[in-house]
């Protein structure tokens, strides 16, 4: 039931926590350096940590030239901490801080750089408000890196880079100074010369991932490392499974068709909660131990399920470590029906915001897709209401549809698009009447956009015989640049259209689209059947197949 590709917009979530600070309390000192994954100092490294279970802000200390940075705590119970540092991913660690233990640490960084031959990089920045939806393209250089010149008459301009096929961007590598954006990463600032500046991203600047992060305690208590060493044994596993499906799509293996062996690691958990004798360390392990089940690994143990949904209470701060596991432990247990108030207890009684929003959400997505509108409409409300500031929430926003002309069983708006490669030729509403097709709201500079391909061009493939269409509409700067695309690795042999002015064409406006991708599917009546969500990654087929048959 749980599986990370169909349930990773779940993954979308932004929790804020905050710290407090009561006098009188034992305090625990944190200290250490943060090195990049040569063992040297980067350019700029931060600390961050936050107490789990409650609505704290973010706390975060500048480590200084050599990497050494120090903090303390007043407040005793489980911490998330943070480690970034210019270049490099952001790795983080849960420490387990009820006793009041000091700790000291080197953390070490893996580099941001996976793929050292790029072929294509954008640009965003303080000249377009940093939108992804308006990212300049970079001009490759014969030596491999990337630059683009901008005017610039005075103060500062700050950027970032993204490649292909990053979520994120990352700072560039020209940079007078780095500021941290909040979100793992840098920013790179540059002051203008002769009124312009030269944006930068040089991969030979930033040396490939050669090894995983990792942390080496030099002061600690076996419950403190143990439990840090368990949490960060997941992020292994995690690397390990990007690494082999970043190899398999390489090779052109398509994303739905990728099978990993869960054996080595699910036994291997397997064993160490069986012999762990510390209760804090066994729920992290159990934690780890069902967070493999959103990778899509099955044969779980239920009486693990069972056991951490009666030992782990709703409120428990551990939950925050990831709430999808919740959802999984019901699933897994066997008698998910036995557990249905236990969400409903979560939602009132843990302190957190982040586990708070992810089950809402979670309850309106079921209640929706089940065609429980009332309930459905109850939860959005809660959501919007309550947790309104959330990824989450901003995200429902455009999956769910209640007050909307763009909702299943509407009718869609009239348009009209000239056909992009047939002169004189156009698509609408009129003339499209009588065929199932996917309106697909896409860009080339849309990492997302183009993950989606691979799923896009196996439907068409598989369903065009049974009269399926598509028809992409592109909100790119240049008719040009999707051309440019459609002669890389895909084709795309169906139909084309260009909105010039992007999300302000009148057509992205009529059909409501604030991101990207945003696709439609339209019957012969020319009314919505499907939209979001199902319409994405190997969801795309499954709907197919309810509104075409099987191919």
């Amino acid at each position: 039931m749980f599986r990370s590709r169909q349930y990773s917009f779940y993954l979308l979530i932004a929790s804020l926590f905050l710290l407090v600070s009561c006098s009188g309390k034992s305090t625990v000192r944190i200290s250490g350096k943060i090195l990049g994954s040569d063992g040297t100092a980067m350019p700029r490294a931060d600390v961050h940590w936050v107490k789990l279970g409650g609505s704290s802000s973010k706390q975060q200390q500048k480590a200084d030239a050599s990497g050494h940075f120090q903090f303390k705590i007043s407040d005793p119970g489980y911490y998330r901490v943070e480690f970034t540092g210019v270049n490099h991913d952001m790795y983080e660690t849960v420490l387990d801080l009820t006793s009041p233990k000091s700790v000291q640490l080197t953390a070490y960084l893996s580099s941001s750089l996976t793929n050292p031959v790029l072929q294509r990089v954008y640009a965003v920045g303080s000249f377009n408000q940093f939108s992804l939806n308006r990212a300049r393209p970079m001009q490759r250089q014969s030596d491999g890196s990337f630059s683009l010149t901008i005017p610039a008459d005075s103060g500062t301009v700050t950027y970032q880079v993204i490649g292909p096929d990053q979520m994120t961007p990352v700072n560039g590598t020209a940079a007078d100074a780095y500021h941290y954006d909040g979100a793992g990463s840098y920013v790179s600032a540059l002051k203008p010369v002769n009124g312009e500046v030269t944006l930068e991203y040089n991969p030979a600047k930033v040396k490939p991932a050669q090894q995983q992060p990792r942390i080496q305690f030099q002061n600690a208590t076996d419950e403190i490392t143990d439990f840090a060493y368990s949490y960060n044994g997941l992020q292994a596993f995690e690397h390990s499974y990007q690494t082999e499906l970043h190899k398999y799509q390489a090779s052109g293996g398509n994303v739905d068709s990728f099978q990993y062996n869960f054996s080595a690691v699910r036994d291997s958990l397997d064993k160490a909660i069986a012999s762990q004798p510390n209760d804090h360390v066994r729920t992290i392990q159990t934690i780890n131990y069902l967070t493999l089940g959103l990778y899509g690994a099955d044969s779980l143990k239920a009486n693990y399920a069972r056991d951490l949904l009666q030992k782990l209470d709703p409120s428990s701060p551990l939950w925050s470590i990831q709430p999808l596991d919740m959802l999984v432990a019901m699933d897994v247990s066997g008698t998910p029906d036995k557990y249905n108030d236990y969400i409903d207890k979560a939602v009132s009684a843990n302190k957190d915001r982040g586990v708070k929003a992810t089950l809402v959400y979670y309850q309106l997505n079921n209640a929706y897709r089940r065609g429980d509108m009332q309930n459905a409409k109850t939860y959005y409300n809660k959501l919007q209401g309550e947790f309104g500031d959330t990824q989450l929430a901003q995200y429902a926003k455009s999956q769910f549809s209640f007050n909307t002309k763009i909702a299943i069983g509407k009718s869609i708006p009239d348009f009209k698009v000239a056909a992009l490669g047939h002169s004189g030729k156009s698509y609408s509403k009129e003339n499209l009447m009588g065929q199932t097709y996917m309106i697909d709201f896409w860009a080339t500079w849309c990492a997302p956009c183009r993950r989606e391909m691979p799923y896009i061009s196996k439907a068409y493939k598989d369903f065009k015989d049974k009269g399926f269409h598509i028809l992409s509409l592109s909100l790119d700067d240049t008719p040009q640049d999707i051309q440019i695309f459609r002669q890389s690795k895909y084709a795309m042999p169906w139909y084309h259209g260009f909105l010039k002015g992007g999300f302000q064409n009148k057509i992205s406006q009529e059909f409501e689209v604030d991101a990207i991708p945003s696709p439609i599917l339209v019957g012969p009546k020319g009314t919505i059947l499907a939209k979001g969500i199902s319409l994405r990654g190997p969801n795309l087929e499954q709907t197919l197949q309810q509104v075409l048959g099987k191919p």
